[in-house]
């Protein structure tokens, strides 16, 4: 605004509800003292008009008063008071307390503003302090027997706040009901402990006001469950199988058992201890041995050969380390005794024979039978036999058939026999088994010879066609050769002791030489009388006491045409 028109405007001033503030000519001024501690800060708005209209909009003014020190600290409470109790300490670790030398403490208190300034104030105060006995200490440990019978509740600790009374309250791991605290700090536990269930508690103890203020740190009760003898051994399983080489030596392991005890560890509660209750079936000495700390069995027998296949032990193991009076289960313990081939096969006889078979015996025919023992397990593969014939079976006249359940064979005749080819037959035959012989080797016990003789029977004669097939030219003269027909014995050398003779020739066509089988004719062939195709047998008998005859057909057929039939055709 102009100051020179500053006189004639009004100036009106709102906002001062105390009548701190005037305003005249344009100037703001105080009216009286200001008070920090009642009004701190002030907003004032100051309007200027003339003649009653604005001559500007509202001007507002912020106005903060400073602090000056004109005031001296004052106690809240005219009379102050305390309690403590003995054996707190301070964070920064203070003595400890003492009721019986000194219980009550009178402390003289200075306070005082503006630090070490010269203007500072300061106040004084007496605050009183009682020292009180503490009761509110740690908790011993408590040591409980599992499985006790009361009666319940039963009392085992109590907690007591030393400021009066107090509302207790537990926490921790446990069950609900199982600990409880009465309104004195009583700590009662309600029913038999299970140390293998829970063999330790922390109970934290709190005191606390009735709306659930702390006064304290809790306390901590340690709870320990004694341990009682209320648990048998438990075996891992209650079958256990193994299978024992035959040739396993002494001290071998074989297998351990294991049972565990829920009783406390390392005490003679579960302590255990192993032993062999029973063996089936029995034996003479003792075949086997149970360690009876580690629970492992061992072969106790120099040897295992002639034992039983299979044995059933049953295994006792007891807590207590087995002294009287404690807890014990059984298990089951199966071993069955592996066969190793360790027994060749043995020919029940090292010869068979000499066996006489006739040369005409049907195939099929059984020669004879063979076996052989094994000591191994029967029924393994140590100890079936399986039989060969490793010589003497030139032409494989022979063969096998095996009997298995009872390691025996039969030697059959499989083709025919020929006395003028063998006469006699050696046939070496060895026995071995189906599985791998694990120590020494065959020897001549596996081996037999089977010795079969050839008996010659009389056989008949034999022609070298069983059809003869010959064409012949008609008007050939009488004596004309037709063909030379050729027989062999098989007992004796080729065309030797023959008689050949012809039969069926009715009407005498032909002639035969009854030493050579030259056949002729006996006259002129005439083709329209013999109706083509001329059928006659051939007769060889053998010369002896014992005539054995062959047969063979001979057709003759007359024709005009020089080109002959081919011989050896079948008709």
């Amino acid at each position: 605004l102009p100051k020179q028109a500053l006189g004639s405007y009004h100036f009106t001033l709102t906002g001062d509800d105390e009548g701190v503030f005037g305003v005249d000519s344009g100037f703001l001024y105080a009216t009286a003292p200001f008070d920090r501690e009642k009004h701190r800060s002030y907003t004032l708005q100051v309007s200027v008009t003339d003649k009653g209209q604005p001559v500007i909009d509202p001007i507002t003014i912020y106005i903060q008063v400073k602090d000056k020190n004109d005031n001296f600290p004052q106690f809240t409470k005219e009379s102050m008071s305390g309690i403590v109790f003995s054996g707190l300490g301070t964070k920064s670790g203070a003595r400890l307390l003492d009721p019986e030398k000194c219980n009550m403490y009178h402390l003289k208190v200075t306070v005082k503003d503006m630090g070490e300034e010269s203007y500072a104030h300061t106040a004084e105060g007496i605050v009183s302090i009682q020292v009180m006995e503490n009761t509110w200490i740690p908790l011993a440990p408590v040591n409980l027997q599992e499985n006790q019978r009361g009666p319940f509740p039963q009392r085992i600790s109590q907690a007591q706040w030393s400021g009066g009374p107090a509302v207790y309250r537990l926490k921790g791991a446990f069950s609900r009901g199982l600990f409880t605290i009465s309104s004195e700090g009583v700590i009662s536990v309600t029913q038999p402990l299970d140390r293998e269930a829970q063999a330790e508690f922390q109970i934290e103890v709190f005191a606390e006001s009735p709306d659930g203020t702390a006064y304290a740190d809790s306390l901590t009760l340690a709870v320990t469950v004694g341990d009682d003898n209320d648990n048998a051994p438990v075996f891992s399983q209650q079958l256990y199988q193994a299978d024992l080489n035959e040739l396993a030596v002494q001290e071998t392991e074989i297998l351990r058992v294991q049972a565990t005890d829920a009783d406390a560890p390392a005490t003679d509660n579960s302590k255990i201890v192993y032993r062999i209750a029973s063996q089936k079936p029995e034996s003479k000495e003792s075949l086997f041995r149970m360690d009876r700390e580690s629970g492992a069995i061992t072969v106790q027998a120099a040897s295992l050969h002639g034992a039983a296949t299979h044995y059933t032990l049953e295994v006792i193991a007891e807590d207590l380390a087995g002294k009287k009076g404690g807890h014990s289960s059984t298990c089951t313990v199966i071993l069955d005794i592996v066969d190793v081939n360790d027994r060749p096969p043995v020919f029940s006889q090292r010869k068979y024979g000499p066996f006489k078979v006739p040369e005409d015996t049907e195939m099929g025919f059984l020669v004879t039978k063979i076996t052989a023992s094994d000591e191994d397990k029967p029924g393994t593969d140590s100890w079936l036999v399986e039989f060969k014939i490793e010589s003497g079976n030139e032409g494989e006249i022979f063969e096998l058939q095996a009997d298995r359940e009872n390691n025996a064979a039969s030697v059959i005749l499989k083709k025919e026999l020929d006395f003028e080819s063998v006469q006699e037959y050696s046939l070496v035959l060895s026995a071995r088994n189906v599985g791998a012989l694990v120590a020494g080797g065959y020897g001549s016990d596996s081996t037999a010879t089977v010795l079969v003789q050839v008996v010659n029977v009389n056989e008949a004669p034999v022609l070298s066609q069983e059809v003869y097939v010959e064409s012949v030219e008609e008007g050939v003269p009488a004596g004309t050769v037709v063909l030379t027909v050729q027989g062999s014995d098989p007992d004796t050398p080729l065309g030797i002791a023959l008689r050949y003779s012809l039969k069926g020739d009715i009407n005498e066509w032909f002639i035969i030489n009854e030493y050579t089988g030259e056949i002729k004719t006996a006259r002129v062939l005439d083709r329209e009388v013999m109706e083509g195709t001329y059928t006659m047998v051939v007769v060889a008998e053998e010369r002896g006491l014992v005539v054995m005859i062959g047969l063979a057909k001979l057709k003759a057929k007359s024709t005009d045409n020089p080109e002959k039939i081919p011989l050896n055709n079948s008709a």
